[in-house]
């Protein structure tokens, strides 16, 4: 009787602790399926033996029998992320912990992730398996990356700003074609192409030079801004921004617009027009993508500001070539004036003179360009040079009197 009633409470016994083992690991099933981590098991070899449904979503599947038939040390991670190095250090160090790595999913895309592992070993010290915890880190290295490139960006801008300042006007146009390129490069746009405003025409504006990323080829041989984008034209000439992520954002009167574009393989636009404090545009640039893209405020803010390193350049080198012109024309009236007249600089250097002062001071073929006044006439008496002293003050001085000695 007593041998009965002892293996009833045995058996009793035993009931309650498969119930409590059973509970216990309908909880642990619980928790792991229900985790927004991925949690999995697999043998060193690389083969899947459990997986809870956050990690068969993370990677692209939709059951549990598709990921086991990949093999995670074969198809696992990203080329340049082995997964062999994580084998190693777990056979190493017993376990991983915050291991940064980028595995492929199912349909050949990458996701970051941070890895937590550690080997499960036998009483011999055999490692049966690994059990691992994966996080998804993508918005943490997205937001990492994106600030890298802001800084990257940022560092760009400040050296275009150090290089413009103070340019030499004839060297303009080529830093103005680096810039383009070196900014489309930073910020991964296909196409920059500059359009400037004809001095005679200011409702016009004509294609100057176009940037293209290597691969991307300019279809269009020649292109009129009028004709092929009369929307966008007007709006650089009205010195608005024009950025639209797709074609489907330009309005119903952009039509011709939308058809170039599409014709030149461009899916995303930003047009800006250039002017200097709020002045007429002198030009305009328009960047452009081959995939659909938004333009953030910030970005389109730093584009602005290399829009407005562009206009103060340009308008500089207009105003010199202007300056330039007009010298050639006094320079030619002074040449060819029948009187004898000279052009000095504030500091009595020549600038130009005429046939006649060249014969009158019998000088005969001498270039005196850029020569003193007083090294061509070292006699000019002291009562002279006072009154060429006060000139560039302002006003006319007449002296009469004896000629300049001739040299």
């Amino acid at each position: 009787m007593r041998y009965a009633d002892g293996l009833l409470s045995d058996s009793a016994e035993r009931i309650q602790v498969e119930g409590a083992l059973r509970e216990s690991e309908k909880r642990y099933r619980g928790l792991v399926d229900h985790a927004t981590v991925g949690i999995y098991r697999t043998t060193p070899d690389g083969r899947i033996l459990t997986a809870n449904p956050a990690l068969i979503k993370k990677l692209g599947y939709t059951d549990f029998q598709s990921l086991a038939a990949r093999n995670l040390e074969a198809e696992g991670s990203e080329p340049s992320y082995l997964r062999t190095s994580v084998r190693e250090r777990i056979e190493q160090e017993r376990q991983v912990i915050g291991m940064e790595e980028a595995w492929t999913r199912r349909d050949g895309s990458q996701i970051w992730v941070r890895e937590s592992a550690r080997a499960s070993q036998d009483e011999d010290g055999k490692t049966l398996c690994y059990e691992g915890i994966v996080e998804d880190i993508a918005e943490r290295k997205q937001a990492q990356t994106e600030l890298a490139d802001r800084l990257r960006f940022e560092t760009l801008l400040a050296e275009l700003s150090r290089r413009f300042v103070h340019l030499p006007t004839e060297q303009i146009d080529g830093e103005i074609v680096d810039a383009r390129r070196r900014v489309c490069e930073c910020l991964a746009l296909d196409t920059c192409s500059l359009w400037q405003v004809r001095t005679a025409a200011p409702d016009f504006i004509s294609l100057a030079h176009v940037y293209r990323r290597p691969g991307n080829a300019w279809i269009l041989e020649r292109i009129n801004a009028d004709q092929d984008f009369p929307w966008s034209a007007k709006q650089i000439l009205a010195g608005k921004v024009a950025a639209f992520s797709s074609l489907e954002e330009l309005p119903t009167e952009a039509g011709r617009d939308r058809q170039t574009f599409q014709l030149l393989g461009n899916r995303s636009v930003l047009a800006v027009g250039l002017s200097v404090g709020g002045g007429p545009i002198v030009a305009g640039l328009v960047f452009a993508t081959r995939t659909e893209r938004t333009w953030p405020e910030e970005i389109v803010k730093q584009l602005q500001l290399v829009a407005q390193m562009f206009s103060i350049a340009l308008i500089r080198q207009r105003a010199d070539a202007a300056l330039r012109e007009r010298e050639s024309i006094v320079r030619l009236f002074a040449e060819h004036s029948p009187a004898a007249i000279a052009m000095l600089d504030r500091k009595m250097r020549y600038l130009a003179v005429s046939q006649r002062w060249m014969t009158g001071y019998r000088l005969g073929g001498r270039n005196i360009e850029g020569l003193s006044h007083y090294e061509v006439f070292p006699d000019i008496p002291e009562r002279w040079k006072e009154v060429h002293r006060r000139c560039p003050a302002g006003g006319d001085r007449e002296m009469r009197g004896r000629p300049l000695p001739t040299a």
